[in-house]
């Protein structure tokens, strides 16, 4: 039987470095993305119509929406815009120590 998503990750998570920090990224993005899509629907807008706005073809938009494509941050805050809306992206400062010269 194959495993689940959620228990594969869950070893890699363990096995390899860095891996929890992108899958964590990347499922918060896919997140951000599927409401897109969830509020697109909801607004009635149709694909095509998104795609044109943004150039690009209803298969991208329908691909960034699941999660098999990604995009740059200026083409989903120009599909936030199309749906009225906002995407707010923000750089949170660590606690890092200054590099000597």
């Amino acid at each position: 039987m194959a495993e689940s998503l959620e228990s594969l990750s869950a070893a890699a998570r363990v096995e390899v470095p860095g891996f929890a920090e992108g899958w964590d990224d990347a499922s918060a993005l896919l997140a951000v993305v599927r409401s897109m899509g969830v509020e697109r629907d909801r607004l009635g807008i149709p694909v095509g119509e998104v795609a044109e706005e943004l150039g690009r073809s209803a298969t991208d938009v329908q691909d960034l929406e699941s999660g098999t494509r990604e995009a740059l941050a200026a083409t989903l805050m120009r599909y936030a815009r199309l749906l009225g809306g906002t995407l707010r992206i923000e750089f949170v400062p660590g606690h890092g120590v200054p590099r000597g010269d």
